[in-house]
Parts: structure tokens; sequence; C-alpha cells
């Protein structure tokens, strides 16, 4: 399973939420938020992109063998 690393974490998309991650991305900073599955649907209404799930099958098989 790949890891990634962000310099800010914001968790909910609220209106704190979206008002932080402009300055933050201007800032030169990357950014991830954590939100509800059914509130992500409502991430292009606010211009922010989310790519489709997908799962990795490699790593899946790879972690179950490990444990």
């Amino acid at each position: 399973m790949s890891a990634e690393t962000f310099d800010v974490v914001i968790i909910g998309g609220g209106n704190a939420g979206i008002g932080v991650t402009g300055p933050v991305r201007r800032a030169g900073l990357s950014v991830a938020m954590i939100e509800a599955r059914h509130d992500i649907e409502r991430a292009a209404q606010h211009r922010i992109p989310v790519g489709k799930p997908k799962l990795d099958w490699a790593a899946l098989i790879a972690r179950a063998k490990r444990i």
C-alpha cells in the first residue's frame, strides 16, 4: 500500500475547510481533505477535483500475505 504525504490535512469540507484550502495552496503547500463519502460528491461545486476510487490489487494481495 502506498502512502502519500501532505503539508496540511483538512477534516471536513465545510465553509472553514474550503476557506483554508485556497490560502494553503497559494502558499505552495499540498492539501488533503478528508470528507464523508456522501459529501465528497459535492466537491465539484467547490472546484475540488476528486478522482474515481480504484483498488490496487497487487497491494491488497501483498497486504493479505503479510497478515
